[in-house]
């Protein structure tokens, strides 16, 4: 979309990422490069497209792409296909309407806690105006912290609008379908039964709807070739057509005040025209079709004679369910989720309702379609391994019953209370309907068809659009409902309701509104007309990892575009991930002009994001400044500037000098000064830090500037080597005492690494050793996490006590993570994060006092401690939230700790104490952090 010489910009990926069709996303290419764009000057989604044009606080807003126009078109078009739906199920434009509006409304209760987070009234509002991330959940779920992501897949899916609407146009087929079905019918009733349904009391008016099948003309048929002249004579000439949902013409004497809506409403209140005869009155009424409860009240006061309706061809009711099979047959190339979903949904509604031969002939249509498909699409190389098919609970974590529950209730809050109220107002076609469209919210809690976290709330939302028409149809129900001749309390409870389903959706406008990030200049730009003039679209550029880059704008590709996309589509992007980043580090000019020929790199784009990247640690622009020629400087454009890759290698290449390996720079590898999750760091007496490099299964030591000093060990399980070292500790003689969870084990080396003891532990054996401390009378503390318990040591290795058992009482655990002495009391602390809190203990183990930790409230499992006795203080470190939070030494919450900018805690996993400084691995960084106490 272009306002004022603006694009807007955002992912779009097609979502064909199941276990049925594992297909790239279309953008994504394999295997010489992976891209976000397929040369289109639009990277642009339907929702947040939609949206914006729909509710533009700017006023003037204009497609500019014809891609825009699409989407907005698959939008739209999805949208009326639920107003459809709506009206043809409950017989209400007014149903169809208010549930397609309910879409932009998730449901989501996350507005509570953010509203009541403000001050005031006035606070909140200011706070909604410039609000510019959509609503934080208060319940997360597998793979992110954010909340329904009712936003988020259709700012990421292209073709999830479009696939969903032949999902509806499929339902709204069968449902006209299933009404039209032959059946055993009634004989005509008399003229004054008829009299009596067209004009009820406006006291009842608003009740006198069916509980079963009033809003259904099931005995309404199709023309029949074999229809005997003596029926066809006494058939309606217009019995073949649907009524009409609303009243298309003035009526002699039409219902009070609302009596519009009533009549569109109450399909046993067919619609005639006054030229009709007699006969044909009596023949519409039973068109119309009372309930069944009705009509056995009926006839237990009138006798009616019963008559077969003639049956039609079956070959004569193939055409519309084959192309229906046609319709769904094509969906797993366009949107494999709502393939899935259609089949769970048309799958109980093959058990649920009739005409099961002709449900045969559609699914047989589709299987023939989409087999090919699916054959092709699941024999791509180049895949990670699936998940297994069933998976309890996959879209949340610890998924019990009541989590799930849970999270239903909370995501879609007071809608569950009139989806309820519906049920109860609704026939049995719609009850039906509700069940078939309900198998979507079990297939996303038993199954995980793909490696990507978030697939299966594809298919909540695609439930969620059928689930609005039942709020609708509760909340069209209370606004028409009479209590002692008045609609006011009804009016009253709907509004209300309504009140507390749409706040979360209406604070999730602004951000659409607020975030600068969906826009960026593309007329008459200069960065933009020197792309188009120089480059073709073809070209490959090496630049930062930004879905919405200024040079996919120009239309043109990138070696790596955001790499959640080829992961999720079961590409396996680590291998791309290392190719990135040696462009991006190596100083070897040789190999990275050679990286990048095989790669069909054309050009580098280097600016501020990738020099300040946190996964490029050691940025070589100095590299292609010396060996590639600039071709474009673009200072505004976040500091980029662009080096050419010559079509040969650039004269007399040579290597850069390599920076000096420094703890704070890291990165992952497996060279010097580089880590692989690090989970234990110590300080000698020299002020040298070590730090055990878990992944590598090596200990890593430092000088007090950080630089590299040497390595201690290597990975094994022999004497000296290490499977998983985390704990350390270093006594008075330089000792090191490792906790090596990899082998079960604690082995204690010399100061320059040579092996010394290796401890096993009491029986049963350690299993899983995480942490150690040293007290002041150098006996050793051991956290044998496996078996939820403390050991204590001589220097020697003689067990001098064990305590803690599995559990959430006193000098109880559940998996303890850490064990920090305090050398002046010699009380021991220890971390235990599972059950949120810090207990303390004498040095002989008996149980002193606890503080909670409500932080600790999903641990990571690396949660450390550090004890400065001279101040009087404990630091506690939470890797899942990347804090370290102060306390005094009885349990006083004093504040927590930051780095100094650009610097930043990333999975805080180990704390060591030295001159005022704490030092903090980041396991999830592969660096190490020193803050200023």
């Amino acid at each position: 979309m272009a306002s004022c010489g603006s694009l807007t910009k955002s992912t779009a990926i097609s979502g064909r990422t199941l276990r049925s069709c594992r297909a790239s996303p279309w953008g994504i290419t394999s295997p010489r490069s992976i891209r976000t764009s397929q040369g289109t000057a639009s990277v642009t989604t339907s929702f947040s497209t939609f949206r914006r044009a729909i509710l533009s606080f700017s006023g003037s807003v204009r497609c500019g792409v014809l891609t825009c126009s699409a989407y907005i078109v698959t939008l739209v078009a999805m949208l009326t296909l639920a107003m459809t739906l709506g009206e043809v199920v409950f017989n209400s434009r007014a149903v169809g309407r208010l549930g397609s509006l309910l879409f932009f409304f998730f449901g989501s209760l996350s507005y509570v806690t953010y509203l009541q987070r403000q001050p005031s009234v006035r606070a909140a509002i200011q706070a909604i105006r410039q609000q510019r991330d959509f609503l934080p959940s208060i319940f997360p779920y597998r793979g992110d912290a954010w909340g329904t992501w009712s936003q988020v897949t259709y700012l990421n899916q292209r073709h999830v609008a479009s696939a969903i609407g032949i999902l509806l146009l499929v339902l709204i087929f069968l449902v006209i379908r299933y009404r039209m079905r032959p059946k055993r019918a009634k004989a005509p009733p008399s003229i004054h039964s008829v009299a009596a349904q067209r004009h009820p009391s406006p006291a009842i008016a608003p009740l006198t709807s069916s509980d079963d099948d009033a809003t259904r003309p099931e005995n309404i048929l199709e023309p029949s070739s074999h229809i005997t002249p003596a029926s066809a004579a006494t058939e309606p000439k217009w019995a073949n057509i649907l009524p009409s949902p609303e009243p298309v013409a003035a009526q002699p004497n039409p219902c009070p005040e609302i009596r519009a809506d009533i009549c569109s409403e109450n399909a046993t209140q067919p619609e005639t025209s006054p030229e009709l005869s007699k006969e044909e009155i009596a023949s519409v009424s039973d068109s119309g079709g009372a309930s069944d409860s009705e009509a056995a009240t009926e006839g237990a006061t009138e006798p009616k004679q019963e008559v077969v309706a003639p049956m039609e061809r079956f070959r004569d009711t193939l055409p519309g369910f084959i192309f229906s099979g046609v319709l769904l047959g094509l969906l797993p190339m366009w949107n494999s989720a709502v393939f899935i979903g259609a089949a769970a949904v048309l799958g109980v509604w093959f058990i649920l309702f009739p005409l099961r031969l002709q449900m045969l002939a559609m699914a047989v249509t589709t299987g023939l379609i989409a087999l090919s498909q699916m054959l092709y699409l699941t024999g791509g190389s180049g895949r990670t391994p699936m998940p297994r098919l069933f998976h309890w609970g996959y879209t949340i974590d610890q998924p019990t019953a009541a989590n799930v529950v849970k999270y239903l209730g909370f995501t879609f809050g007071f809608k569950w209370l009139l989806i309820a109220l519906a049920l109860v107002f609704a026939n049995s076609l719609q009850r039906r309907l509700f069940l078939a469209v309900s198998s979507l919210v079990a297939v996303a809690f038993c199954f995980q068809f793909t490696i990507e976290v978030l697939a299966n709330q594809k298919f909540i939302h695609t439930w969620v659009i059928i689930a609005n028409l039942f709020v609708a149809f509760a909340l069209w129900r209370l606004w028409r409902f009479s209590l002692l001749r008045t609609t006011v309390p009804g009016k009253l409870i709907a509004s209300v309701l309504f009140l507390l389903v749409i706040p979360g959706g209406v604070i999730d406008f602004f951000p659409i509104h607020n975030t600068g990030w969906s826009e960026v200049q593309y007329r008459n730009d200069p960065l933009i007309e020197w792309l188009k003039r120089n480059t073709t679209p073809r070209d490959i550029f090496l630049t930062d990892r930004f879905v919405t880059h200024p040079i996919l704008m120009a239309g043109r590709r990138v070696f790596y575009g955001w790499p959640y996309f080829a992961w999720s589509a079961g590409y396996n992007a680590s291998n791309r991930d290392r190719v990135y980043t040696e462009l991006f580090e190596s100083k070897d000019p040789w190999k990275v002009y050679h990286l990048l020929k095989e790669n069909g790199i054309e050009y580098v784009a280097y600016d501020n994001a990738v020099r300040q990247a946190q996964f490029i640690k050691r940025p070589n622009q100095e590299l292609y400044a010396t060996y590639f020629p600039k071709v474009y400087d673009a200072p505004n454009y976040n500091g980029m500037v662009i080096y050419k890759v010559p079509d040969k290698p650039p004269p007399k290449l040579s290597n850069l000098p390599e920076s000096v390996s420094n703890m704070f720079e890291g990165g992952k590898g497996t060279g010097k000064g580089e880590f692989d999750s690090p989970s234990g760091i110590a300080v000698d007496s020299n002020g040298n830090v070590l730090v055990a490099d878990t992944g590598n299964g090596r200990i890593e030591k430092f000088s007090p500037t950080s630089t590299f000093i040497s390595t201690i060990g290597m990975k094994g399980a022999g004497n000296g080597q290490l499977g998983a070292p985390n704990g350390i500790a270093v006594d008075r003689n330089g000792n090191v005492y490792i906790a090596d969870a990899g082998n079960h084990r604690v082995q204690k080396l010399a100061p320059n690494g040579g092996f010394i003891a290796e401890w096993k532990g009491p029986e049963p054996g350690f299993y899983g050793p995480r942490r150690i401390a040293i007290g002041p009378d150098d006996s050793i503390y051991v956290v044998d996490q496996g078996h939820t318990r403390i050991v204590k040591f001589k220097p020697d290795g003689q067990v001098l006590t064990v305590w803690g058992t599995k559990g959430n009482g006193d000098a109880q655990f559940d998996d303890p993570t850490s064990v920090a002495v305090d050398p002046t009391t010699n009380k021991v602390y220890v971390a235990d994060p599972r059950n949120k809190r810090i207990q303390v203990f004498d040095a002989n183990g008996k149980f002193l006092t606890k503080w909670e930790m409500p932080e600790w409230g999903r641990p990571a499992g690396f949660e450390d401690l550090a004890i400065d006795a001279k101040t009087g203080r404990l630091y506690a470190s939470s890797a899942n939230i990347n804090a370290v939070f102060i306390f005094d030494l009885n349990g006083n919450r004093i504040g927590s700790l930051t780095p100094k900018p650009p610097d930043q805690l990333e999975g805080p996993s180990a704390l060591a104490l030295r001159d005022r400084k704490l030092y903090v691995a980041n396991m999830f960084g592969n660096r190490v952090s020193v803050l200023d106490l």
